[in-house]
């Protein structure tokens, strides 16, 4: 005698699985990002009184004007400050006024 397996319907398998659903739909939006600029003269010009840092994209590090690594890491940009603070970007602990020890050599 073979045993009848109960089926759901459609209406039951949607009220089952929409608390899943609509979970997963409320995502936070992310951080705007911050405008990047190739060359310090734009950034400066699109900033106005804002200081200019130079963003380290890879890890979102940001370096000050008197940072040696202002202008230098591989895979960077200048931007706002106010715009890569706002992006979720921070700034280096180096030797632009944190204490910090300065690595002997560039980031990469």
């Amino acid at each position: 005698m073979m045993r009848r397996v109960p089926t759901l319907s459609l209406a039951a398998v949607l009220l089952l699985t929409l608390p899943f659903v609509t979970a997963r739909a409320q995502v936070t939006p992310a951080a705007p990002e911050a405008r990047t600029f190739a060359v310090e003269a734009d950034a400066t010009k699109a900033c106005g009184s804002d200081p200019v840092v130079w963003v380290n994209k890879k890890n979102g590090i940001y370096h000050l004007k008197t940072s040696r690594w202002y202008g230098k890491t591989k895979e960077g940009a200048y931007a706002c400050k106010s715009e890569a603070d706002k992006a979720g970007h921070h700034q280096a602990k180096d030797a632009s006024g944190t204490g910090a020890a300065t690595p002997s050599t560039p980031p990469k």
